[in-house]
């Protein structure tokens, strides 16, 4: 039990108080009841304390934990379990001048004199802030690995199973296009992870490259909010799938005019997606085969949450989608959030 006698005659011990100052550590010296004899210079330091501020007091009602009832309740708890001889160590939040918070590897050990009976406590931590920062850093970093390729391989498994299921001809080879066209996308991202947007007109272009071949009829129109990662890869597939079909039978094949726009919402929180092209009359059936238009139709839905209106004529294409999408934009920060 914790004991009522506060006298502290430690601190006034000039070796022991030189000592705990010369740890690295922060350090306490308690008696078995919990009192507080005395405190590291750097412990004081960090709280913005003076020695008179704690020493006879409590340990646990000190500056570094009066935050916290529930840490008080533990300390109180492991300050008993001391008395009795028990070492223990554990991570705490303390707080420290400023109404900052630190991480601090925590220990309270008893010290015994030579007939084994415990006569003070030494209660100390060092400050692992930085290290749990790298390890949240760390665990943040495999989480979002972890998410992204998931996302990769539900990518790679639909478009396995609609290009199977709708494919025409050489199968494996329009499916090397598909990852040809992520790739590209993935590229605007380089390397690493900070990058974690792009503006549409960036995918597009990117994607588009592969088919234009000097083509000048092409306009892309992009609003100024920018496209989360995995959104633009889905995007990016969209585009590869429509500019195939428009390289094969619309206005990248024969020389006919393209416009490809995405808006920033409106005031209504609408945005809207086109891709608008006309071309030399064709066989408007030509656009309803294979994997592109319900791999596109599909797609779209899903990231603007808007039902796709196509229209098919014999000498134009168009799609348009118009819809809240909810989870499509890098959101804004600061205070025009």
């Amino acid at each position: 039990m914790v004991d009522n006698n506060l006298e502290a005659p430690w601190h006034l011990d000039k070796r022991a108080h030189d000592i705990i100052n010369a740890t690295v550590a922060f350090a306490a010296i308690l008696s078995p009841g919990g009192a507080t004899l005395d405190v590291s210079k750097n412990a004081l330091d960090a709280a913005g304390i003076s020695l008179t501020d704690i020493v006879d007091r409590r340990f646990w009602e000190g500056y570094w934990f009066g935050h916290d009832p529930a840490l008080q309740a533990r300390l109180r708890d492991v300050v008993e379990r001391g008395a009795r001889g028990e070492t223990s160590r554990f991570d705490i939040e303390v707080r420290v001048r400023g109404d900052r918070r630190l991480i601090v590897d925590f220990q309270i050990a008893p010290l015994r004199d030579e007939n084994g009976r415990v006569t003070e406590l030494i209660a100390s931590g060092f400050d692992v802030s930085e290290r749990e920062r790298q390890k949240e850093n760390l665990n943040s970093a495999l989480r979002e690995t972890s998410h992204r390729i998931k996302n990769i391989l539900s990518t790679l498994s639909a478009m396995g199973r609609m290009t199977l299921i709708h494919g025409k001809g050489d199968l494996f080879d329009g499916f090397l296009k598909r990852l040809d066209a992520l790739a590209a996308v993935h590229s605007i991202f380089g390397d690493g992870s900070k990058i974690s947007s792009a503006p549409f007109d960036a995918i597009t272009r990117q994607v588009l490259n592969p088919f234009l071949h000097g083509h000048e009829k092409v306009e892309v129109i992009s609003g100024k909010k920018r496209i989360l990662r995995d959104q633009a890869k889905q995007l990016g597939l969209c585009i590869h799938e429509l500019a195939t079909n428009s390289s094969k039978h619309g206005a990248l094949h024969d020389g006919g005019t393209l416009s490809v726009s995405f808006t920033d919402p409106d005031g209504d929180g609408v945005t809207h997606f086109s891709w608008s092209e006309t071309h030399a009359p064709k066989d408007t059936g030509s656009y309803t085969e294979g994997f592109g238009l319900p791999y596109v139709r599909n797609a779209l839905r899903s990231l603007l949450m808007g039902e796709p209106v196509i229209e098919m004529q014999s000498d134009r294409f168009q799609i348009l989608v118009d819809g809240p999408a909810p989870h499509i934009f890098e959101p804004l920060e600061g205070p025009g959030r």
